[in-house]
């Protein structure tokens, strides 16, 4: 027995301060059944903090020491407390070290939303000042152009009977257009037909959905500007040969060690762009209410990159709706179910909606289109009770806009967006009972992109009208893209409609490339203080508010827990320290506040400097909210 004590005792030394409390412990577990039982049930404890104590360093252990040995700190009855004290202190001291060497930062973070009120008035005066100074020059040249000499000439030309074409017109008159009128808006083919070829006339051309532009259609117009800005989404459609043709250089004519341009190969303009010029994202997402209307399109094809605002409000009814339509048949590459249950929602949108929501049809082929359009004229002309409103929402034009009620299939949808989106796929088994995948344009290169275009067009809701669940819709063997990405669509689509967040995040983690798209949630110690306490103080507290990467640390709900009160932000994220300041702190608040959100930043110097007047500020914002 002597020899098993002096044995085992040698392997927990390191628990004890001196070698004969090893041995006693050895002896008592020996003796003593209970505690015996009580040793046994805490083994991994122990292990845990064995493990730990093998990590310390010798500063760390000394510290240890100190606590539990020496006076006056061995004598205490809550040791905790003292060393609650003196991290305290510790704090203390180093916070006021920091303040005293960085004067200037302490300042910006003490004034903090002074500062932000001081940018908020110079953006608008920027901006105000830009606006008069802009149409103050269009007033100007217009006055010119109206005393110009040759003015009553351009008139008399104007109202002639025999009207001049506009490529003659222009020729004729390119002094005093160009020298008066300063914006011009043109296709790039119009203005190669009408538009003098002078090198460098514009001051600046710019180039909107620059990806469903081919390099040779830009040339022309390149060739008349000095500054060019190129915009557009590689992830959206690209340039269409269809019905046009176009010049294309056959290897076999060229001599042996002639290489082809690689630049002839590029699909758009924004493609040959990019691969030359530095390029900027424009990464804030303005349109969908709703986080979930754009999340997979974020993470399914931009990589999780695009700012999305998380939701302020929480709808009654999930902002994407599945239906299934049950009896649906795929006849003649259409689906009458699904044309008719399209019809159904169509009317009960007009019946709920808001009279400023538009609404918006968009199906996978052309023939599915055909048949809700058929069925929509059957409504205007048989069904009295919404003729005339349906007829009102197929012709709406508000502030020069059109905001019509439309349907269109997949491929004509770039650019335009409503409130309301209403899918139908058609697909489905056929009378014979077999699934044929014909797919279409989703099928062919680009497929995925088309798809992309269509699922971000929807600003409040979606209703997915379909006739089979996602687990059905097996396309896993097929080369394209494009229909993989519809059964990812669907499947997340499901999940959302059913209120099932966590699988619905699941789909999001498949889609993207990025490690950061369900990031580490471990909270901070910053954090943590503010979670305790704001639970302290019985506020009704939400935890990271937001789907994939950009999320609200806290979210104070409303008692009826639809929507949020005040949304609080601790610091800068860890991940964020090479970001821009001015989009880290006032970029990103001005959108959040744009999107209906009150933002409260917590620094973490203020937080640990006086706790109290934090809460204070929070709960002076939350009763001005009330009232």
């Amino acid at each position: 027995r002597k020899r098993f004590i002096q044995n085992h005792a040698e392997d927990i030394e390191f628990f004890f301060k001196k070698k004969r409390h090893a041995k006693l412990f050895i002896n008592a577990i020996i003796q003593d059944e209970t505690f015996y039982e009580l040793i046994k049930s805490k083994y991994h404890s122990f292990e845990r903090a064995a493990h730990q104590m093998s990590n310390l360093t010798a500063n760390e252990i000394k510290y240890i020491d100190l606590l539990l040995y020496t006076s006056p700190f061995k004598d205490l009855d809550k040791v905790h407390l003292a060393h609650q004290d003196i991290f305290d202190a510790l704090y203390t001291g180093y916070l006021e070290k920091f303040e005293a060497m960085n004067q200037d930062k302490v300042y910006d973070i003490n004034h903090y939303k002074e500062l932000m009120h001081k940018l908020d008035d110079l953006f608008a005066e920027k901006q105000g000042m830009s606006s008069e100074s802009f149409a103050m020059n269009l007033y100007q040249d217009a006055l010119n152009f109206s005393n110009s000499k040759r003015i009553m000439d351009i008139k008399r030309r104007i109202d002639h009977s025999r009207k001049w074409s506009v490529s003659k017109f222009i020729h004729n008159y390119q002094l005093e257009l160009f020298s008066n009128i300063k914006v011009w808006m043109m296709t790039p083919e119009v203005i190669s037909e009408i538009i003098p070829l002078n090198f460098a006339m514009f001051d600046l051309v710019i180039f909107d959905e620059a990806s469903q532009m081919f390099v040779e259609k830009a040339i022309p117009t390149i060739y008349r500007a000095k500054k060019v800005v190129i915009a557009g989404d590689t992830k959206q459609l690209r340039p269409s040969s269809l019905g046009q043709g176009r010049l294309a250089i056959d290897d076999d004519l060229l001599e042996d060690d002639e290489e082809l341009d690689i630049t002839l190969d590029a699909q758009s303009l924004l493609d040959l762009a990019r691969f030359k010029y530095k390029e900027t994202i424009l990464n804030y997402h303005y349109r969908s209410k709703y986080e979930e209307l754009i999340s997979f399109s974020n993470y399914a094809f931009y990589d999780g990159k695009l700012i999305v605002s998380p939701n302020k409000e929480i709808p009654n009814k999930p902002p994407i709706e599945y239906i299934v339509c049950e009896d649906g048949m795929w006849e003649n590459r259409r689906n009458e179910a699904e044309a008719k249950k399209v019809i159904e929602l169509i009317k009960k949108s007009i019946r709920l909606k808001k009279p400023h929501d538009t609404i918006g049809v968009i199906t996978f082929n052309t023939q599915q289109r055909n048949l809700i359009e058929d069925y929509l004229d059957e409504e205007l002309f048989n069904n009295k009770r919404y003729a005339k409103r349906l007829q009102q929402e197929m012709n709406r034009f508000e502030d020069g806009e059109d905001r019509s009620l439309f349907v269109k299939n997949i491929e004509n949808v770039q650019g335009d967006e409503r409130d309301i989106i209403i899918f139908s796929t058609a697909y489905a088994k056929n009378k014979d009972g077999r699934f044929l995948r014909q797919f279409g344009w989703l099928n062919n290169e680009g497929g995925q992109n088309r798809l992309n275009v269509a699922i971000s067009r929807a600003k409040q809701k979606i209703y997915v009208v379909t006739s089979f669940y996602p687990q059905s819709f097996h396309v896993e063997d097929l080369k394209s893209a494009g229909p993989k990405r519809l059964k990812q669509y669907l499947q997340y689509c499901y999940h959302v409609s059913n209120k099932d967040p966590h699988n619905a995040q699941k789909v999001l983690e498949q889609l993207s490339e990025s490690e950061l798209v369900s990031e580490d949630m471990t909270l901070t110690i910053l954090q943590e203080e503010v979670l305790k306490r704001l639970q302290r103080d019985e506020l009704n507290v939400q935890t990271n508010i937001g789907i994939g990467k950009y999320k609200i640390d806290f979210g104070i709900a409303a008692d009826d827990d639809k929507s949020f009160k005040l949304g609080i932000v601790c610091d800068v994220s860890s991940t964020n320290h090479n970001q821009d300041i001015r989009d880290a702190f006032y970029h990103q608040e001005k959108y959040l506040r744009a999107r209906g959100w009150q933002i409260y930043r917590i620094f973490a110097p203020s937080w640990f400097k006086d706790a109290n007047h934090e809460m204070r500020e929070i709960r002076k914002i939350l009763r001005n909210t009330e009232v």
